[in-house]
């Protein structure tokens, strides 16, 4: 039940082939991936040219989550291996234009505000929600300036590699820039990513392993694509030589347990 116990996880996450992938999505994820347009993020693919911000975002995950992924050397010898079949999703922003535009919006709210008669309450008070909003929109993008210094280009926020095997694509690795989560680009890079596949052929498109028991935030977080959970029935060994196989296992066991 749980993706410890075998090397591949038996319940996985597939999403299947369909004409319009967004009508299949759950209400909170089409907001969701509003949120990301509102932030104009942009999705871009492509193969070793995206290899550099690719690992960054990859190495970021790992620092994050206190785990070992896989390195840059590797995920050139997956593209390499599969030149037909790879790609690399990359989720972009740029943050100087989107705090330009804020500023903008910010001044327009205000002349707005004071051109409005203190009669007109309702009016008044959606502008100021308004103004509360871009507000803190501002402030956002001053902390990221404060990381990332205020240049005018696009920054690299999130991204997959998966390859395409057959009538089917593995979403092998995945890698974000917790300081940009509130920008959403996952939920728009994955929908990218199932076009990618189905545009080829794929039957369907696999994020992975979950736990069989379907709590857990790996779950939760692929169900806002509407998948559907395969269960698989597992791997087992099968003896050659079981005088052998006892040898070797048992061996195995204490060889382990000096390692732990």
């Amino acid at each position: 039940m749980s993706i410890a116990d075998t090397v591949q996880p038996r319940f996985q996450s597939n999403v299947y082939s369909y004409e319009n992938i967004e009508e299949t999505l759950p209400k909170h994820t089409k907001r969701l991936i509003k949120d990301a347009d509102r932030r104009n993020v942009q999705i871009i693919h492509g193969q070793g040219e995206l290899l550099d911000e690719f690992s960054r975002l990859v190495e970021l995950t790992e620092s994050r989550k206190g785990v070992a992924l896989r390195d840059k050397e590797y995920f050139k010898t997956l593209l390499e291996n599969y030149p037909e079949g790879s790609v690399i999703f990359l989720a972009t922003c740029n943050v100087y234009q989107l705090d330009k535009e804020a500023k903008e919006k910010k001044v327009q709210i205000e002349k707005e505000i004071d051109a409005t008669p203190e009669n007109a309450k309702k009016k008044l008070h959606r502008l100021e929600d308004q103004l509360q909003s871009v507000n803190k929109d501002i402030n956002e993008y001053k902390k990221i300036f404060d990381e990332f210094g205020q240049e005018d280009k696009e920054i690299a926020i999130a991204g997959i590699l998966s390859i395409q095997y057959g009538n089917t694509c593995e979403m092998l690795y995945a890698g974000m820039d917790e300081r940009f989560k509130k920008f959403m680009p996952q939920y728009k890079e994955y929908v990218e990513n199932f076009k990618w596949a189905f545009e080829k052929g794929c039957s369907w498109s696999n994020m992975g392993g979950v736990e069989g028991t379907l709590d857990d935030g790996l779950t939760k977080f692929k169900d806002n694509f509407n998948p559907t959970i395969n269960e698989f029935i597992g791997e087992f060994d099968i003896p050659i030589y079981p005088f052998m196989y006892r040898l070797t296992q048992k061996a195995y066991k204490i060889l382990k347990s000096k390692h732990m």
